[in-house]
């Protein structure tokens, strides 16, 4: 299989946006892929879609902590899938 480079981001906050679009931009330029894992209320995983995450990465929802292990299986398992 070919090497892709995959980065992980899991937050319960938000960045400045600027900082974030120009990180997924540059991930983006250089062909990785940004996927990440958002706890808390929904808006926490909007923000992500929006600033953060690369065009083909995804966003999983974790509603609080509790939830993170979830979310890191859901996550996992996504991105054995699509290799």
């Amino acid at each position: 299989l070919a090497e892709r480079e995959v980065l992980y981001l899991s937050t319960d906050g938000e960045a400045p946006a600027e900082a974030a679009e120009a990180a997924r931009d540059s991930a983006t330029l250089r062909g990785a892929r940004i996927n990440a894992i958002a706890v808390g209320p929904a808006e926490a995983a909007d923000w992500l879609r929006a600033h953060a995450v690369t065009p083909g990465g995804f966003v999983i929802a974790a509603e609080d902590w509790a939830d993170y292990p979830a979310a890191i299986r859901r996550k996992l398992t996504l991105e054995v899938a699509s290799r």
